[in-house]
């Protein structure tokens, strides 16, 4: 029986540590001996089946640098210990020391765009020695495929996300006055814009409510920002949520305002469910792949607070908008299957 490890952040929160679960579920059900490796964080908010080999790298150094560097190491001896054949890493540094192991294939996703990467340059020359010995990377979007030279580029493939299975669908006739957010607290999710146009929003739409769930380091800020513009009343933070699913089957509007993405699952499935969702047209390209702006949704420019504002009166404004933006968006479920998705990841394997 094959034995892949499939290394990410954790199995909590993130876009990609979903598709991490989703993937190591597939697999398992597939008769592999699957492994699953959480390099940042130990918690367990995502479902992973009793089948998959969970473990989490407990790294006890205080400093960054060298946190990284245990990471790197405790990887190494998880995989040789364990003689995983394929290594399936939604991170790249943690496979530093795996560079010359040629008896494991290689196979990294990068999960953002490369061009907003925050990496020093050591970083990336260290991440491109590493994607130049693998034996495939996956790219979520053409655009961050091409970003690379010929000796990445050709090793790459492009393999969108999975929707998650057993979706709800779009409450229609009796969801709330209420616009939903989701995603980690940081500059590139950019709430800070989606507040202020909230709140032009709500000048002439009072009976509105934000929601922006997730948890980060910039909660304080923006929860300054609302009560600064006034509108601290209709905003609340709610943090991480296990229902959110349900909470966008409910609402109105989903909004996602990144300066950047891979592709963000939080859109794909708000579009599977159907609510009607406004999003920005952020590299690397994942948006504009799955929104036909006024057929299934409506893509902004990154950064265009008015932009925002006149997309969530639009669609406030419209009722049979609304219907045709949700009776298209839901299409995406077929093309956005689990299985026809991960049994792309199967055949790199």
């Amino acid at each position: 029986m094959k034995k892949i490890a499939i290394v990410a952040q954790g199995a909590s929160e993130g876009g990609a540590e979903r598709v991490a679960t989703l993937l190591a579920n597939y697999l398992a059900n597939k008769k592999y001996e699957v492994y699953f490796y959480a390099v940042y964080s130990g918690k367990r908010e995502y479902y992973i089946d009793e089948r998959v080999n969970y473990h989490y790298c407990n790294t006890k150094a205080k400093f960054g640098p060298l946190r990284m560097l245990e990471r790197a190491i405790k990887v190494r001896k998880f995989i040789l210990k364990n003689q995983i054949d394929t290594m399936i890493s939604f991170v790249y540094m943690e496979g530093l020391f795996l560079v010359g192991s040629k008896q494991i294939k290689k196979i990294y996703s990068l999960r953002n765009d490369p061009v907003k990467a925050r990496d020093t340059k050591l970083q990336k020359k260290l991440r491109d020695k590493i994607y130049q010995k693998a034996d495939c990377i996956v790219f979520q979007t053409p655009d961050a495929r091409d970003y690379f030279g010929p000796p990445i580029r050709d090793r790459g493939t492009v393999i969108p996300n999975p929707v998650k299975p057993e979706l709800p669908y779009w409450n229609s006739e009796g969801h709330g006055k209420e616009i939903l957010a989701a995603g980690r607290l940081t500059a590139q999710k950019n709430f800070a814009m989606l507040i202020e146009g909230f709140a032009a929003f709500a000048g002439k739409h009072p009976e509105y409510r934000l929601t922006i769930c997730g948890e980060g380091e910039l909660k304080a800020s923006l929860t300054a920002q609302a009560k600064q513009l006034g509108v601290e009343d209709k905003i609340s933070f709610p943090g991480f949520v296990a229902d959110i699913h349900r909470r966008m089957r409910d609402a109105e509007i989903y909004v996602s305002t990144s300066d950047y993405e891979g592709i963000s699952n939080s859109m794909l499935e708000a579009l599977a469910i159907g609510v009607p969702t406004v999003c920005t047209d952020c590299p690397a390209g994942g948006a504009a792949m799955f929104i036909r702006s006024g057929e299934n949704g409506i893509l902004i420019p990154t950064g265009d607070t008015r932009a925002l504002t006149e997309a969530l009166s639009s669609i406030a404004d419209s009722p049979d908008q609304c219907r045709k933006f949700s009776s298209q968006s839901v299409k995406i479920r077929n093309t956005l299957d689990v299985d026809k998705i991960c049994s792309q990841w199967e055949a790199l394997v």
